[in-house]
């Protein structure tokens, strides 16, 4: 999912969407962000939200590491939640703060990272070569009862 289009959310928010900051509607600068306000919102509604997976919910997935041949346990802790969202016939994850932890309890964590990142990186730091699927994620990650995040999100 491409983020371009919403880049100047914050800037819009405060700025053109903020009645008290503009004190001369006609200046070509007020008029110009207020177009490009009217695309942001265009584009915001053009996004299909499929379903989410609360915050707090905790997900795991399991990567062999191939240095010791010991498949590695992870735990991920949802801090915001999880959300499938379609834009442009794509389907795309959001990227929610999280909190990751190993088998042993020690905690990584990646500000803003994907879930499909956190577990490229993992995947990558066990020795998995570029053959191994990366891209395969979301059915690797799970719920505490062996759910998928595609099963989840189809559930609700």
């Amino acid at each position: 999912m491409s983020e371009k289009p919403f880049e100047n959310f914050k800037s819009y928010q405060k700025v053109v969407f903020n009645a008290l900051s503009r004190d001369d509607l006609k200046s070509p600068i007020y008029k110009k962000e207020l177009e490009k306000s009217f695309e942001l919102v265009k584009n915001l509604q053009k996004l299909k939200f499929l379903g989410e997976i609360k915050e707090n919910t905790q997900l795991y997935f399991e990567v062999l590491n191939t240095k010791t041949n010991i498949t590695q346990k992870y735990e991920i802790q949802l801090v915001e939640k999880l959300r499938l969202l379609v834009q442009d016939n794509t389907e795309q994850w959001s990227k929610p703060l999280c909190n990751v932890f190993d088998v042993n309890g020690n905690h990584i964590f990646w500000k803003e990272k994907s879930l499909q990142d956190i577990f490229r990186n993992i995947s990558h730091s066990l020795g998995q070569d570029s053959t191994f699927d990366t891209n395969s994620w979301f059915s690797n990650i799970k719920d505490k009862n062996g759910e998928t995040l595609q099963q989840l999100i189809n559930e609700l």
